[in-house]
């Protein structure tokens, strides 16, 4: 489920390109990795992570990110909680049942502020997996930024089952309020984002004229994306993130 782990097989990123920093927020403190860009800077990503928070796999996202040309800043959303092992799922869902989400987007609110602030043209994009994509749709209804990339995360409250032990915030309601552009990701063989709920926010931000992209990859299911190409998933995830990659050129205008 999602991205616990960083396979060996796949690629690494460099430790020494990680600047680690804390952020004060209305509620609590919240600490953080930041990749500077490694090219000419074209831009800002909040990156939000997973059930599992900031694991190997989205320090990995920020480093290529950064060598894309886009400062990144991938928030530890459990900075007030305890830590879990790798591969232990009953330690991470008591994490996360303990999770408050109306103050994790407080405490990305303020994390697209500072963002904000220190991009000299405010050219921040968010993207979000599974909770960390839930949480960006969220924050597309109350923040004004360049648009928001979405790895299959939660669109509406659904009762919890064995498959999705948790429930999220329903924000399909939110739809009116939506003001940035939206590019999102699902399989089709999705096993845990039940997928009527997502032709749901489909449907809403088309009704609304939201510039959105919402897609079913084909033969792939929860936590697709990957690196490594000897993962079965791996074309069908370069074909999202090459995506991606152009919707990050197309919303970010470089500065001057």
């Amino acid at each position: 489920m999602c991205h616990g782990k960083l396979l060996t097989s796949g690629p690494l990123y460099d430790p020494n390109e990680e600047e680690f920093v804390h952020l004060p927020t209305g509620s609590g403190m919240l600490y953080a990795s930041l990749f500077p860009a490694r090219i000419s800077q074209r831009g800002t990503v909040l990156l939000v992570s997973d059930v599992f928070g900031r694991t190997p796999f989205y320090r990995m996202l920020g480093h290529r990110l950064a060598g894309m040309g886009y400062r990144t800043l991938v928030p530890e959303l459990f900075s007030a909680s305890f830590p879990v092992a790798n591969g232990d799922m009953e330690a991470t869902f008591d994490r996360l049942g303990q999770l408050d989400q109306t103050k994790s987007l407080d405490q990305l609110g303020v994390c697209l502020s500072t963002l904000r602030e220190q991009d000299a043209a405010g050219h921040v994009v968010t993207m979000g997996f599974c909770l960390g994509g839930t949480l960006a749709m969220m924050l597309t209804a109350r923040h004004s930024f360049a648009g928001a990339v979405i790895y299959y995360g939660f669109p509406a409250r659904k009762p919890a089952t064995e498959k999705a032990p948790y429930i999220v915030l329903d924000h399909l309601d939110d739809i009116g309020r939506h003001q940035v552009p939206v590019l999102g990701f699902w399989g089709d063989q999705e096993e845990r984002v039940p997928l009527d709920t997502v032709a749901a926010y489909r449907d809403g931000l088309n009704s609304k004229g939201v510039r959105a992209d919402i897609q079913l990859c084909p033969g792939v299911r929860h936590a697709f994306l990957t690196f490594d190409p000897d993962n079965p998933d791996y074309q069908v995830a370069q074909r999202s993130w090459d995506q991606t990659h152009q919707f990050l050129e197309s919303t970010i205008r470089p500065a001057g």
